[in-house]
């Protein structure tokens, strides 16, 4: 099994951890503000929640608000994942071959008390249907035809500051994987989910978008 650095590719992360983190602050307060203003809006017109006249706005703004809230709880959720060091993963090839077999790299640097390691390779395929009725309009659908766990390590340990836990594995890509691919009517993305389980602190996901061809 290859183990020279130079013969991995680097993936970076579908999206930076903290922005993401960021996004979903962003997202929660915007549902509270929804959710509040229209609770407000009831409350300062009748000088009371009149739920008789009014439990349209009253239910919106409660789902509003509840949503904001377990948006806000999984966004802090979020922000204390990322007091871990992000995972280092790297592939090779650079692009996956049907049916070929390709090696993982993953590295997950210090300081964390690291309970268990997994990746997953997905299949996300998102398909645009044009609707039935005489409107004309389009809606999409989203299946995920194939998900299979590459790299398993239930036995990692604690990595010390300025210490790594570092280990490779290969896999193979499914000889009838669809390829991916963009179009006006269907995209095919697969990604390598990597999956970390920490010791008393939130656990992490870390999504990087990897190229299948034949």
């Amino acid at each position: 099994m290859p183990t020279s650095a130079e013969e991995f590719v680097p993936l970076t992360r579908d999206s930076p951890w903290r922005a993401q983190v960021g996004c979903g602050a962003l997202i929660a307060l915007l549902l509270g503000l929804v959710g509040g203003g229209f609770l407000y809006a009831t409350h300062h017109y009748y000088g009371f929640w009149d739920l008789d006249h009014d439990w349209l706005s009253i239910v919106f703004g409660c789902v509003f608000g509840s949503v904001g809230v377990l948006m806000a709880l999984a966004t802090m959720h979020q922000a204390l994942a990322t007091r871990s060091p992000e995972t280092h993963v790297a592939i090779r090839p650079d692009k996956l071959r049907v049916a070929d077999t390709a090696f993982l790299r993953v590295c997950q640097p210090g300081p964390v008390r690291l309970r268990s390691l997994h990746a997953r390779l997905v299949c996300e395929v998102r398909t645009r249907h044009e609707s039935e009725n005489a409107d004309g309009k389009w809606y999409y659908t989203t299946t995920f035809p194939y998900q299979e766990r590459i790299y398993t390590c239930d036995d990692a340990q604690d990595v010390p500051a300025g210490g790594k836990f570092e280990q490779t594995a290969s896999f193979q890509v499914p000889f009838d994987a669809p390829v991916s691919a963009e179009s006006a009517n269907e995209r095919v993305v697969w990604r390598i989910e990597v999956w970390g389980r920490v010791r008393w602190w939130p656990d992490f996901m870390h999504p990087f978008t990897v190229i299948v061809t034949r």
